[in-house]
């Protein structure tokens, strides 16, 4: 079997074991970002189609938004892999948090076919990034070697969070006959 010739080798990563990561401050930033992504996108994702027609527009353009934000998150899943290689996982994350929370400022705003679905590209496109940078965020940050073990014990917490989302914009609503407040 040849060898890869010098310059062709990926440079060695770092490798990161669970129990070292958890003593690091980076390990509960990138825990507390990704966990605070996953209860903000689940209580967009499920109250997005009732917060439009709250806004004025037909149960038909809501699903067609919908629509739209889920085609578009794919196509932002796929193009945040190209970007993170020119740029790292983790100033694509960050791009993709940033470009998340714009989306939903838009779709606070959108009372408009228009506005709404500018909101269902973009924010598809963002939170598409976003998905797909979670899988890759611990990588870049501890390696592969241990990444199973270390996104097992983060995914619960995870779950927890996307799960909670949904009922605190649920509450919220309630409480106050609007999303916007939740939202913000």
């Amino acid at each position: 079997v040849a060898e890869m010739p010098q310059a062709d080798r990926p440079e060695a990563e770092e490798q990161w074991t669970l129990r070292e990561a958890v003593r690091t401050p980076a390990f509960w930033l990138v825990t507390l970002a990704t966990s605070q992504m996953f209860l903000v996108g689940g209580a967009v994702n499920l109250h997005q189609m009732p917060h439009l027609v709250d806004q004025g527009l037909s149960s038909t353009v809501a699903v067609g938004v919908v629509s739209t934000f889920a085609v578009f998150g794919g196509v932002g899943g796929v193009l945040s892999g190209f970007v993170q290689r020119r740029i790292g996982a983790r100033w694509t994350f960050a791009v993709s948090l940033a470009g998340a929370a714009s989306g939903i400022v838009l779709l606070i705003q959108a009372d408009s076919i228009v506005l709404a679905y500018a909101y269902g590209i973009w924010y598809g496109l963002v939170f598409g990034s976003t998905v797909t940078m979670v899988q890759v965020i611990y990588a870049e940050y501890f390696g592969r070697e241990s990444l199973g073990s270390i996104r097992g014990a983060v995914a619960p917490l995870q779950m927890v969070f996307n799960a909670t989302g949904p009922v605190l914009a649920g509450l919220a609503f309630d409480m106050s006959g609007s999303y916007d407040r939740i939202f913000w």
